[in-house]
């Protein structure tokens, strides 16, 4: 697994942006929601994730993006910051989805992890979890001239024998 400062991250992503869009659509206006989830109640604590999305939003902010910035969110306020971001979009805009915390794949579907998921059971995180094909689907619903979705997921998340979610750290 390779892990990148979130400066050079975002500085790639710039660099790709550059090559592949014209300048008439780096000129829109640019929106990003940035998630850093730390705080976990009942799967493993991280350490960095919240320090990389803030490191993200503030590079973001210097390349002129809009952003929404939320750290150790619950499923309330990650669902609500999703709302929020989507609402501000519209036809021709770029758009910036950043997550850094837990995630999982379950079923071919991946999901974000709030900090107040506590899961048993698959189903848990069926309801719990933010699906990321359902953000991302309300992205392209805005006719965004360019979206792009950045996940740090860290760890790897697996329901053991038992039930519940147990947590093996580097994937």
């Amino acid at each position: 697994m390779i892990w990148l400062h979130a400066k050079y991250l975002i500085e790639a992503v710039v660099f790709i942006m550059l090559i592949f869009l014209p300048e008439k659509v780096l000129a829109e206006k640019r929106m990003a929601l940035v998630i850093g989830n730390n705080s976990y109640q009942v799967i493993l604590p991280l350490n960095k994730a919240v320090s990389d999305a803030q490191s993200v939003g503030h590079e973001l902010k210097k390349l002129g993006f809009d952003v929404i910035l939320r750290t150790n969110a619950n499923r309330k306020t990650m669902n609500r910051a999703v709302d929020e971001f989507v609402s501000r979009l519209s036809g021709g805009d770029v758009a910036v989805l950043f997550y850094a915390g837990h995630g999982i794949q379950l079923g071919g579907t991946n999901y974000l992890l709030p900090v107040d998921l506590d899961a048993e059971r698959e189903s848990d995180v069926v309801n719990d979890g933010l699906e990321l094909s359902s953000i991302l689907n309300r992205i392209a619903q805005t006719r965004a001239k360019f979206s792009m979705a950045i996940l740090m997921r860290a760890g790897t998340i697996r329901f053991g024998r038992m039930g519940g979610i147990s947590v093996r750290l580097g994937a």
